[in-house]
């Protein structure tokens, strides 16, 4: 029996998280420094690493992270405009059928309340 692989890659995941994160956040170009592409990788980046703003931007990106924090920080909004965004974006990754969303689920939530 052949062996099967798995065509799920680090930059499929990645490009399908961009794209979802770009509907869904609706993030725009801060001043002519920093693109939105580079906002929702550089947000990726830092969430997939769990490395510090200063350390991803000062590895990857041809700006500075003085310049990054207030990018970031124009383009998040309120925490409940954050909240209302993200969930739209989990509900239009999982694409869930109307019994999928009446039915129960088990799901299991991993807390940090101490930052990286």
């Amino acid at each position: 029996m052949r062996r099967g692989y798995s065509t799920i890659t680090p930059a499929v995941v990645h490009a399908l998280s961009r794209r979802t994160f770009a509907r869904a956040l609706g993030w725009t170009d801060y001043k002519q420094s920093v693109t939105r592409t580079q906002l929702l990788d550089l947000v990726l980046l830092i969430a997939g690493t769990t490395r510090t703003l200063f350390a991803v931007v000062t590895r990857y990106f041809g700006f500075s992270h003085q310049t990054a924090r207030p990018a970031v920080r124009a383009n998040l909004g309120s925490r409940d405009q954050l909240t209302a965004r993200l969930v739209d974006a989990l509900r239009g990754v999982a694409r869930f059928t109307r019994r999928d969303r009446t039915r129960r689920w088990t799901c299991a939530i991993d807390v940090h309340y101490v930052p990286f």
